[in-house]
């Protein structure tokens, strides 16, 4: 047996225990054996501390991402809300009408322009922008667990999570604004170039998701990453083309209808009443369909066609582009050659909170001939529902219906734009009542 003996400062005042170790009998002190028990402690605390990080990490993970659901789901119930805290940031720029859609003075239209007449420069290059998702430090708005997971894009994020990921979202091929030209004659020059979907979504989104939070009291920096948002050399710009119809009725007085988008269905307008539209897209993801397919009416005509007639949705998914040529694509052009159906471009906006930009558009039809030619018109959509007084008949354009929609935070912002440019244009539209 060996015997430890403390020094004499502590004789007296340890106390000894006999153990018997590894076959042997030891004396240890009560100094000694706390040592053991704080190592012991020690390695129970560092394995305690190894077996409960996963479940640390796992619980920090399902809070940041349960945080930007959160997040995503109060921009899109407050969206009417932060649009109008937004416009305040704008106040100095021009405001269509008064409205919250902002435009540019290079950008006004002096007078309607048809569609077929807008001159489209087109370019199947894409380009490297100064501003992305990624320059912008988009990913900062994401959860870190979906970082670590290689989804660094806000479109990475929302398809990640089936409560935020819309019915219809895909990174389908598009067309990119690079330029809005009006000469001095009043024609328009459109510079077209490729770009993806996804590409717009990362940046506009990111700038709302931002300014939502902000508001909450955490600092922005993305908007001011943006710069000038006129500037459309900076961004990638895929435009919507968003148009009202306005249909002469035979009584003598003009009616149109609004698009309640179903919030669970498009990506970034939430269910707000909208006029009809879409975004400037290919129906065919081969890029060399592409150039064929960039042109103002051929958008407008498949959106009639999928908003108001109930076709399918031409979105690119097939592979091949539609057949322009056949009904009711093919009774739209000869209307609109007839004169029957008259397709205007009023001016290029763009909404205050996500910066995206709309092609605003008008269409002129006379009830009768659209009627007799054109199946009837559906209440319902793959993005909504069509709201109208009542079956088939739609509000009267005139001005009290005018400023009731735009005065109404439920109406998009585009819309908004799109009601009071075809308002002031009404007499060179042919609308007299």
């Amino acid at each position: 047996m060996i015997e430890y003996r403390p020094p004499a400062w502590l004789d007296g005042q340890c106390r000894r225990w006999s153990v018997r170790v590894w076959g042997r009998n030891e004396v240890w002190t009560s100094a000694t054996v706390g040592i053991i028990l704080a190592v012991v402690a020690a390695i129970a605390g560092v394995v305690a501390v190894f077996v409960a990080l996963p479940a640390f990490r796992r619980e920090r993970a399902l809070k940041s991402e349960d945080r930007f659901q959160t997040e995503r789901l109060a921009l899109v119930r407050n969206r009417a809300e932060l649009v109008g805290l937004a416009e305040l940031d704008y106040e100095s720029r021009l405001h269509i009408g008064g409205t919250p859609c902002l435009t540019a003075p290079e950008w006004t239209l002096p007078a309607p322009v048809l569609l077929d007449d807008v001159i489209i420069h087109y370019s199947p290059s894409r380009r490297e922008t100064r501003t992305s998702g990624d320059s912008i430090g988009s990913a900062s708005l994401i959860p870190p667990s979906l970082v670590r997971k290689g989804i660094r894009t806000y479109s990475g994020a929302i398809g990640h999570f089936p409560s935020l990921r819309p019915t219809l979202f895909w990174d389908g091929l598009s067309y990119d604004l690079r330029d809005f030209e009006v000469a001095q004659e009043g024609t328009v020059h459109l510079e077209l170039g490729l770009a993806s979907f996804f590409e717009m979504l990362d940046v506009c989104e990111s700038l709302a998701h931002e300014f939502s939070i902000h508001r909450a009291g955490i600092p922005t920096s993305l908007r001011e990453s943006i710069g000038d948002p006129f500037d459309l050399s900076r961004r990638v710009s895929v435009p919507a083309l968003t148009w009202l119809l306005l249909i002469n009725e035979p009584d003598g007085r003009t009616s149109f209808a609004l698009h309640a988008r179903d919030e669970k269905a498009v990506a970034s307008d939430g269910a707000f009443k909208h006029v009809f539209g879409g975004q400037l897209q290919p129906s065919s993801e081969h890029v060399m369909d592409a150039a064929g397919e960039a042109s103002l009416w051929k958008c407008f005509a498949r959106e009639f066609c999928e908003e108001l007639l109930g076709m399918g949705e031409a979105d690119g998914h097939s592979g091949a582009p539609v057949d322009y040529g056949a009904a009711p694509l093919s009774t739209l052009r000869r209307l609109a050659d007839d004169g029957d159906l008259r397709v205007s471009l009023l001016g290029l906006g763009i909404d205050p909170l996500s910066l995206w930009p709309s092609l605003l558009a008008v269409a002129v039809g006379e009830r009768e001939r659209l009627a007799s030619e054109l199946p009837s018109f559906v209440e319902k959509n793959s993005e909504g529902v069509v709201v109208t007084e009542g079956r088939q008949r739609g509000f009267e354009f005139n001005q009290h219906n005018v400023d009731q929609f735009c005065d109404d935070s439920r109406v998009g912002v585009a819309a908004k734009g799109c009601l009071r440019l075809a308002w002031a244009h009404r007499a060179a539209l042919g609308v007299t009542r």
